[in-house]
């Protein structure tokens, strides 16, 4: 059985990987750390790790997002 913790992981994963999808579909690019990542494995870091990482969306010139930027939160 699932704990509560892994079900709202899947939750917001399921929640953010079709726009997500969209958004690649549409020419964003994906970022982990600073490295060009698939889409899937952007999900996977944003929802379903024990670590925080930020998104930070980058909008182009035509009002389109370019990319998103997940970056490691550390605490101080």
């Amino acid at each position: 059985m699932q704990d509560e913790k892994s079900k709202r992981r899947d939750t917001a994963g399921e929640r953010i990987l079709p726009a997500w999808k969209r958004m690649y579909r549409e020419g964003a690019e994906f970022f982990i750390d600073g490295e060009v990542v698939r889409v899937t494995d952007a999900v996977s870091k944003a929802v379903k790790e024990d670590s925080v990482y930020m998104a930070d969306y980058v909008w182009g010139e035509e009002g389109k997002i370019e990319q998103v930027r997940l970056d490691k939160v550390h605490p101080e």
